[in-house]
């Protein structure tokens, strides 16, 4: 009797651990990266370099599309002598479409885009989140027959 006890815990231990593992591991993976809401780019890295970072940057991330948008920095500062102040003054760039999120692997389908050689490609990075931090990085293509770079963007939850 005692031999058919420990043979039913024993089992009943072994299915237990092949159900809640798989659950565990997919609720470990969609917590790996939580994407939606308002980001605000905080910093740049390339080759492991800081980079200023180029203007105000946001990113606006739903259940599946994505928006960024970004101007340039202090822009109400410029003294508008040349155009080409002008056209800093006024210009705001960005983009947008959908996005597909599996464990880590974030991909972009670029709709809008202010290059037209980016529309309809798809953009692919790594994730991670940490509660309000979103760690996306993901190669640069070589311009040119220029090394690709490793870049690595982090952005900031602000809703």
């Amino acid at each position: 009797m005692s031999k058919a006890l420990n043979y039913m815990a024993a089992s009943l231990v072994l299915v237990t651990a092949l159900w809640v593992a798989p659950q565990a591991s997919a609720s470990a993976v969609i917590a790996n990266c939580s994407v939606i809401g308002t980001w605000e780019l905080t910093g740049i890295t390339v080759d492991g370099k800081a980079v200023a970072t180029p203007g105000q940057q946001r990113k606006i991330v739903t259940a599946d599309h994505f928006m960024w948008i970004n101007q340039a920095t202090r822009r109400d500062t410029l003294p508008l002598k040349t155009r080409a102040d002008s056209l800093v003054y006024s210009s705001v760039g960005g983009g947008s479409g959908t996005y597909r999120l599996q464990g880590n692997s974030y991909v972009e389908h670029i709709d809008y885009f202010n290059d037209p050689a980016f529309l309809g490609k798809d953009w692919k990075a790594t994730c991670r989140t940490d509660k309000n931090h979103w760690v996306h990085s993901y190669t640069l293509p070589g311009a040119a027959g220029a090394a690709p770079q490793a870049v690595v963007e982090n952005w900031r939850r602000v809703a």
